[in-house]
């Protein structure tokens, strides 16, 4: 490792963190604090919610002040004492402010460490550095999920089966990450110089591996909250096919999130599985769809962006509701159905990232393609809380086959919108290489 990519280490024992977290949170809630999963579903919704305002206000402030050092300090101290506190939760009320709060904090680190890792690199390598940086967090995120399960195994002895207890731990690796960040990270100080990075995507994928909230992670473009207002009544700059193209991703988006944050639930509920196998499970899907990034590229080069989004959309559509059948499956099969079927989700997530990015990419007016990104990311923001918040209260109300049905059916619609979007404008499913711009978004210096 380069001395000037050491800093990618404190993110990485930071996304263990936040990894392990992740599933701690609605186990604990459920587990700890009887929360249902309606309850569950409004923490996550209300985390990502206090998400988005936080992440355009650092933003701005680092850009006004030109510093990162100080608001990495801030998302990971901030993190780690909002984990700390939440082991002292006696109620969800309690557990939800703090959720919100620690979101709030981590996205101070979000809107400026893209930016950090490209300072002083030459234009031409920033995607390979950022692509690279992804990498760290994303073992860090599947470390996190392997620490939940090895502590939820050997702590299943202590009260509330460990998991209170384990936020004390979590806590600490994001203070670590703070003593990491001090040593290791040596800004210039002085205004911010990638003004053209807004226009720059990773081809690979700017989240590889599919968390499970969404505020979001890595921010290339601040959209402004008039832009999204503006998107949804049809006044902009992106044109019909672009727009529509949005509107596809907040249903799919809405249905990922109702499907995935009461997932967890239903497996300790229905099926009765303790915690450490459930963190077990999770990392099958974290670590494949890691793994399959890069061919999941190499497919939409074959046969088009388009053609493979539909076929991972149209898989995971049909896939969705059969997961509630797995609590009449006799017990024996039920861990090997759920590897499966966390392979083919986990497959059909790295399909849907890295064609959702290009297909944005290719829809935007080239001078408009660092905002177009980054209105993109902030629908994944609307999509999961939506969808959060609906799949949380319809498992709640109606029980999961109903909540996986409801995720089904926002998939079809999403689906149904993408098959109306090539039809009525002609958007051709030709493979990535033939359509006339590159995949990869090249730098531009939007407005912001």
């Amino acid at each position: 490792m380069r001395r000037t990519e050491r800093w990618f280490l404190a993110f990485t024992c930071a996304f263990i963190a936040a990894g392990s977290a992740s599933l701690l949170l609605p186990l604990f809630a459920a587990t700890a604090l009887g929360g249902t999963v309606g309850q569950i579903g409004l923490m996550a919704s209300v985390a990502s919610l206090a998400g988005v305002p936080f992440s355009i206000i650092w933003g701005r402030l680092s850009d006004r002040l030109g510093r990162r050092k100080p608001f990495i300090l801030l998302a990971f101290l901030g993190s780690g004492g909002a984990l700390f506190l939440m082991s002292l939760s006696r109620g969800m009320t309690y557990l939800i402010l703090l959720n919100a709060l620690m979101n709030a904090f981590w996205v101070a680190s979000a809107a400026v460490s893209t930016i950090l890792a490209i300072e002083g690199v030459a234009r031409e390598h920033w995607e390979s550095r950022i692509g690279w940086f992804n990498r760290y967090t994303g073992a860090g995120w599947v470390s996190g999920l392997a620490l939940g399960s090895v502590w939820s195994r050997l702590a299943s002895g202590l009260p509330d089966g460990g998991l209170r207890a384990l936020f004390y731990p979590l806590a600490a690796l994001d203070l670590a990450a703070a003593v990491m960040v001090l040593r290791l990270i040596r800004e210039r100080g002085g205004p911010v110089e990638a003004r053209g990075f807004p226009g720059v995507a990773v081809v690979m994928g700017n989240m590889l591996i599919e968390r499970f909230r969404y505020a979001p992670f890595h921010l290339y473009y601040l959209a402004r909250p008039k832009r999204l207002l503006e998107l949804f009544r049809g006044e902009n700059r992106f044109g019909r096919k672009l727009t529509r193209y949005y509107r596809a991703v907040v249903l799919i988006f809405m249905g990922l999130s109702a499907f995935f944050v009461p997932l967890p639930i239903f497996f300790r509920e229905a099926l009765g599985m303790d915690n450490a196998v459930i963190y077990a499970l999770w990392m099958v899907h974290s670590g494949t769809s890691t793994l399959v990034h890069r061919q999941a590229g190499r497919l939409a080069e074959r046969l088009g962006n388009w053609r493979v989004q539909w076929l991972a959309l149209a898989v995971r559509m049909a896939i969705f509701p059969l997961a509630a059948l797995l609590a009449l499956a006799p017990p024996a099969l039920r861990i090997p159905a759920i590897v499966t079927f966390f392979l083919f989700t986990g497959t059909t997530w790295a399909m849907t990232n890295v064609t959702s990015i290009s297909i944005t990419a290719k829809l935007a007016p080239e001078e408009a393609q660092g905002q177009a990104l980054g209105v993109y990311n902030a629908l994944i923001g609307v999509g999961w809380i939506l969808g959060s918040l609906i799949g949380g209260y319809v498992a709640s109300w109606l029980g999961y086959l109903a909540c996986f049905s409801v995720a089904s059916a926002f998939v079809l619609l999403a689906l149904i919108s993408l098959r109306r979007l090539r039809l009525r404008e002609g958007t051709e499913l030709a493979p990535a290489e033939r359509n006339g711009r590159s995949a990869t978004i090249q730098p531009s210096s939007p407005r912001r």
